[in-house]
């Protein structure tokens, strides 16, 4: 349990570290405004992509620009709802959002009595809202139907976000959304004109934007509010600028740096011919939140990788020190939501990514608070339950630098969080000292893949020095995740930064603190799961951990439990196994009295949690109390029935 001591002192440190970032944020705006107002560029605006705001000065200006029923059937939200299946009941009833965008949130019908605006000093944003639709709305429309769509909104414009977003914490905010970035390379018709604007500095890159991938101030400083807020996870979007061309060759744009001027020069497009290094600096390359890529809505749910296709428009990593971004992708495709003015409609981008996640993760922290004893998980937590149950996507197995681990899969997060209350040490939570190790053993029979994924919120990085794609390296405890079986070690998945378009490898990872390991194969037997680190650590550094593969619960009931011995009445044996079983789980059954009889084996179907089968039994002269028994994965369960004369 998460001591009153410790939050004092986490509340407290987020208290001053919210006051630094406040002053530090009112400074950069009046030299920006200054700035802005010499050289006669907006300070904010919208325009063809959404709204803009001007934000920073780095080298030159820097803006910000904004980036359901069929998309909760994708992640599986509508699973854990009501009367969905899975038994679950979740509703994100109780549970807040932060949503931070270009203005507050219209007071639409379907957030009727959820919604507390708490910054008003912009006009209200039809693209908050359908952010905040996306997480929430009732369902009034049910194809408008939020992720959690009984959960509470609190609304803030996108200035001072994240001295907002620690002090938010601070009193207890635990889940954001954030779908906005920096405008970054090539930007159409940008100041209402049809010309297309290009982003980039010449006199650092002739051909592509420096900011790409970049770790920048924004990024530090939202790293430093995560690892300082234990419970915190701000959810992400990864961008839209994938799919940004720029002009017909010869055609002049705007150059926008410290002038803005027309040119004809030729630039890349964004990220390459390829579409890499096409995220965005800001909070997108930051390491702790969660940062999420946009695909198409799938009509009949996941069944394989392919079922899952990239937007065009999604940015993908890495970024310039070679790490995992996006983290993963959900539905951004047409998704359908509400706007201001009681109106409904669709958007595409990760504008709706985003707050596709963080209404799902809403259920899957409701879940946990049940499962728990109504206590919040870490945001490492959060964000581990999320990458191990992502669905596999991409053409390759393992993590790659456009789908991240895959789809997010809200049902499976919300099962993970159940199961650890059933399968000892699904979920843990540890700290890792100077020197330290952590091991954990588990027993598996071969039936499932040995899967780990670990995550820890690391301390803020340095930023580089400002050039095109510098190789920083921005992780700074670097702790290590490995499976162990006898003489055997698995490795965590990792990508090369150099050929992002490759297969991820086992290997270690030294760039990432997501780290996620695979057992190649699966023999029976004991895996140790061990977690390590290389250097110094900084300080204490606190770790979530999510493992799975070990041998499933195992259930046995019969009903009626006491009978009269060779009566008419069947006796029905019930085995249950909590997790679905990847192939036929064959159970062994044996009986200790032959005035019982049950058959030599049950078999749990592929992708089942439950089979039954009948005992038969003979009359008895006294009464008689016989002991049924079924072993599986290593397991065995009993069971009495009473047959009485």
């Amino acid at each position: 349990m998460f001591s009153l001591f410790l939050q004092a002192s986490e509340d407290a440190a987020l208290t001053d570290l919210a006051a630094r970032l406040a002053v530090a944020d009112s400074r950069v705006a009046a030299h920006s405004a200054s700035l802005a107002a010499r050289l006669g560029l907006p300070m904010r605006g919208t325009n063809a992509n959404g709204d803009f705001q001007l934000a920073g000065w780095e080298v030159g200006p820097v803006y910000r620009q904004t980036c359901n029923l069929g998309t909760a059937k994708t992640i599986g939200a509508d699973l854990v709802w009501p009367n969905g299946g899975a038994g679950y009941s979740l509703t994100g009833a109780g549970l807040k959002v932060g949503v931070w965008d270009s203005g507050p949130v219209f007071a639409h019908s379907e957030l009727t009595g959820r919604v507390t605006v708490i910054d008003n000093g912009q006009p209200v944003s039809g693209h908050a809202t359908h952010v905040a639709g996306t997480i929430a709305a009732t369902g009034a429309d049910p194809n408008a139907k939020g992720m959690a769509y009984q959960g509470l909104i609190d609304s803030r414009d996108w200035n001072n976000d994240l001295a907002e977003l620690a002090a938010a914490a601070a009193a207890g905010l635990t889940l954001s959304s954030h779908s906005y970035t920096a405008v970054c390379g090539w930007s159409n018709n940008y100041f209402g004109d049809g010309k297309w604007a290009w982003f980039g500095d010449p006199a650092i890159s002739q051909t592509s934007d420096w900011k790409f991938g970049f770790y920048d101030a924004t990024a530090r400083d939202l790293d430093s509010v995560c690892r300082t807020a234990s419970r915190l996870l701000p959810v992400v979007a990864a961008g839209n600028d994938r799919s940004d061309t720029g002009p017909v060759p010869g055609t002049p744009y705007w150059l926008v740096t410290n002038v803005k001027v027309l040119s004809t020069d030729v630039r890349n497009k964004d990220g390459g011919t390829l579409g890499y290094d096409s995220l965005p600096m800001g909070m997108q390359t930051a390491k702790n939140p969660l940062c999420v890529g946009g695909c198409a809505k799938i009509p009949n749910r996941y069944g394989k990788p392919g079922d899952v296709v990239l937007g065009p428009y999604s940015s993908s990593g890495p970024t310039d020190d070679g790490r995992i971004k996006p983290d993963l992708v959900a539905p951004g495709t047409g998704v359908y939501s509400i706007f201001e003015d009681q109106r409904y409609g669709e958007l595409t981008g990760t504008s709706s990514s985003a707050p596709t996640v963080a209404g799902g993760l809403s259920l899957v922290r409701q879940r946990y608070r049940q499962t728990h004893g109504n206590a919040d998980p870490r945001g490492a937590t959060l964000k581990a339950l999320a990458v191990h149950a992502a669905r596999e996507a991409g053409p390759y197995e393992g993590p790659d630098y456009r789908f991240g681990y895959g789809l997010f899969d809200a049902a499976a997060a919300a099962r993970l969080a159940t199961f650890d209350q059933q399968v000892t040490n699904t979920v843990l939570e540890g700290t890792l000292t100077q020197g330290g190790v952590f091991t954990t053993q588990i027993q598996c029979d071969g039936d499932q893949p040995v899967k780990a994924t670990l995550v820890w919120m690391d301390e803020a990085g340095p930023v580089p020095p400002v050039r095109l794609n510098p190789a920083t390296r921005i992780l700074v405890n670097d702790l290590d995740l490995r499976i162990v079986k006898g003489a055997s070690i698995a490795l965590p998945w990792t990508l090369d930064p150099a050929a992002p378009g490759r297969a991820a490898v086992r290997a270690d990872n030294w760039r990432d603190n997501v780290e996620q390991v695979v057992f190649p194969t699966r023999p029976e037997g004991v895996y140790t799961i061990r977690v390590t680190h290389k250097r110094t650590l900084t300080r204490a550094q606190p770790f979530s951990l999510v493992v799975t593969g070990a041998n499933p619960p195992l259930a046995l009931a019969a009903k009626p439990n006491r009978v009269k011995g060779g009566s008419p009445n069947v006796v029905t044996a019930t085995v249950d196994v909590g997790i679905p079983a990847s192939k036929g789980l064959v159970l062994k059954l044996t009986s200790d009295n032959a005035a019982a009889k049950v058959p030599a084996t049950v078999v749990v179907p592929a992708g089942a949690t439950r089979a039954t089968f009948t005992i038969d039994h003979s009359a008895v002269t006294v009464d008689q109390v016989v002991k049924i028994s079924a072993l599986g994965s290593g397991v065995t369960r009993q069971v009495t029935l009473t047959l009485v004369k």
